[in-house]
Formats: C-alpha cells, structure tokens, sequence
C-alpha cells in the first residue's frame, strides 16, 4: 500500500544548482527529477518563487542507482544571496552544479555563488544552458571565460566539455581522482543531452562516510520551520541528519533556547522524500514532526536525550583562525557581521585581532561574541563571513 512507511535507502547524494535567475536551474532540475520533459509546463510563478527559497527535487533510486539524488536548487537573485549561502553550509550538499546561461554569460552574482562553492570545497560541475539559441562566437567566447576560470588558482582543475560520444560511466566515477571538471552543453529541447547528464549525477560517487552506528551521537541540524497546523501541537521542521540514527515516537533533546537550554521532545513522524519512514538514517535531508510549545529557531540542533551533565557544550565566545579572501575586506576590533556556520547563521562582534587589521591575504587568529543568543559551536567547525564587500573564512580553534 502507498500508505505504509517505507524504508529509505542509507544515504542520500545531495547536489546543489547555482547560478543566476533566468539561467535555467529550475527548469533542468524539474525535468531531471521527471521521467519527461515538462518545461512548458513550469508557471512562470514558480519559476518567481524559486528566486527567494530553495526548492527540492529528486531523482529516485532504482535497481541499478542504490542512492537518491537530491537536487537542491539555490535563490538566483543577487537579493537573496544569504539564503543560497546558508543552503550550502546547513545542507552539506556533495556536488554543486553552476549553470550558465549562454546568452547571460558568467556574472559577477554567479561568480559569488562559485567562490562560495570553492571556499566550502564543494565539488563544481558545470552546465552551459540555451548554447542552441546563441551565436556561435559569443558561446565560444563563454566557453573560454569558464575554462580559464577552472583552470585557474581558485579551481585548479582540467576543464573537460562533455560530448555524446564520451564515456558518461567512467567520467562520473573517475573525474574527481582525475582532476577533471566537466562542462556539460544542455538545450533543454534534447532529451538526449539531458539524459546523459542524469546519467553522469546518477553515478558519481558518495563522498561523505556514512554514521549509522547506533552508538554514534545523534546531531539533527534544523534549517527551516514551518507553521504549525491548527488545533494541533507538532510542528514541522526540516533539517540535515549529520550523525545517528532517529526512531519515530522517540525521546530526544531540542536546543539551545534562549536560555542555553534543552528541552525533551516527541518524534511523532518522520518524512523522508515527502514518504513517512519509522527511522531515518545519518547523511540525509529529512522532515521531522515533534510535540513542543518551546520556540523554534533556524540554528537549533536534535540531541539524543541523555542526561544534562552530557549536553553539548553552548558558548557565546570563540577563537578562529581566519583567513580574509576579498580586496575590499577590511577586518578590525569591534567589527560586527553575520557569521554562518553549519545551521548557524548569527550576527557576531570581534572582541580581539591578531593583529589591529586584517585585509586580503592576511590571516591571524580572532575572538568572536554572538551577539543574540549562544550556539553549540566545537573546535574544527568552518565558518565564513560572507556579505557585501566582507569576504573571510575561518576555522574554529577554541571555544
């Protein structure tokens, strides 16, 4: 029966759509998680609202595929380009794909997105959109300014175009141990090329290692709340299962609040794939359904409920080694930003500098303060400061 819970495969791969709006991300994800090609039956509404949220699709295991593909597809406005950054480092994607339109070309927005992609040393792989509609020497130009950008110190790759003919199989499972980037060229009017660029995102590798031991400490990062339903307590909350495992109608830990605290909650469902499962596994995007009346904010975590001498530790200071990466960044005492780490995105002040500034290239160590509430933060974590003209990257070193 459709009804019945079904049991999730044990990992999931998660790929990343970037780039700018009109470029065609939404439309290659719809017909990638489709068996047939409906873009002309994208409203033009969806293609609004894809602008200012991320949107899931998927691509189902088979028999011969055992992990599903998951296509996150990012905000292409240069507006909302906090919530692209905060996508890419809560959900922990595998891949990111970088879409260009050919007759759009690489703009700065889309080149943000790839400097975000290279300091979260995430994969690239990129798509040339709407080639069969431009001129030829303006895509060969195009061409050009992408295989220098991957050839260049931020990427540092072997830029490869993909054609008909190539061995699809071999390239996705080799091109990572190959130093290759590839560029796919994809009309969304042949399904042939789109086929073969299914193909190639349903055989690459998984790159993360899989916790499912049931003595591996259960760490849910909560990335999104929706609204309660009415006359009901539960509320919904969707998120990344980076450790553990999580049971229905168990016992668990959510925090910290206001007050640095956890409270004991219920798992009263889980979704995984728009299915509900009885236990979801570590490496996967999931929604949860819990009993709580405590407010719910982006950068809680779901502990398993052990006793309160073995919380994790919460702190509102910490040290890090950070490195600044933009001309126009200037870093000094007192300086307040927003700082994004993990699920965590949280305006923070520096209370101490290595050194009285830090520009590009610089790097030295700097003492951070939330400014609202305090986060469970842990010695290794990265954290970026990433908006406007402030570009810096770090790695916390104590706490």
């Amino acid at each position: 029966m459709e009804n019945e819970n079904q049991q999730n495969p044990s990992s999931q791969i998660r790929v990343a759509f970037i780039g700018i709006s009109n470029s065609g991300k939404t439309v290659l994800c719809s017909i990638l998680s489709s068996s047939q090609n409906i873009n002309k039956n994208i409203k033009e509404e969806e293609k609004q609202n894809s602008n200012s949220k991320i949107n899931e699709y998927l691509i189902k295991n088979t028999s011969q595929i055992k992990n599903d593909i998951k296509l996150l597809d990012m905000s292409g406005n240069d507006k909302f380009g906090k919530i692209t950054l905060y996508g890419m480092c809560s959900l922990n994607p595998d891949y990111c794909v970088v879409v260009i339109s050919a007759n759009m070309g690489l703009t700065l927005t889309t080149k943000e997105f790839i400097e975000i992609a290279i300091i979260l040393e995430i994969p690239l792989i990129f798509v040339i959109t709407k080639y069969n509609i431009t001129p030829d020497f303006i895509y060969e130009d195009i061409l050009n300014e992408i295989e220098n950008l991957i050839s260049g110190d931020g990427i540092n790759k072997n830029p490869k175009v993909i054609f008909k003919n190539d061995d699809i199989l071999s390239l996705s499972k080799n091109f990572l141990n190959e130093n290759i980037c590839p560029i796919f060229n994809i009309s969304m009017e042949d399904e042939n090329e789109i086929e073969i660029f299914k193909l190639f995102l349903q055989n690459v590798p998984l790159l993360k290692k899989v916790n499912n031991n049931n003595y591996e400490k259960t760490m849910f990062y909560i990335t999104n709340i929706f609204t309660k339903e009415e006359g009901k307590s539960n509320i919904i909350v969707n998120g990344f299962l980076y450790n553990g495992i999580i049971n229905k109608n168990s016992k668990m830990l959510l925090g910290p609040d206001l007050n640095a605290q956890f409270s004991e909650i219920t798992i009263q469902s889980i979704y995984y794939n728009d299915n509900p499962v009885d236990i979801i596994y570590s490496n996967n995007i999931c929604c949860l359904s819990i009993d709580t009346q405590i407010d719910i904010r982006k950068g809680m975590i779901i502990i398993d409920n052990v006793t309160k001498e073995n919380y994790p530790k919460i702190y509102n200071e910490f040290s890090a080694i950070i490195m600044v990466v933009d001309n126009n960044t200037i870093l000094k005492q007192n300086f307040i930003c927003v700082l994004y780490c993990r699920n965590i995105r949280q305006s923070c002040q520096i209370l101490e500098i290595q050194h009285f500034s830090m520009k590009c290239g610089e790097k030295g160590m700097v003492k951070f303060r939330f400014l609202k509430y305090p986060e469970c933060v842990k010695v290794g974590d990265r954290i970026i400061i990433f908006e406007s003209k402030i570009r810096a990257v770090g790695v916390i070193i104590e706490v």
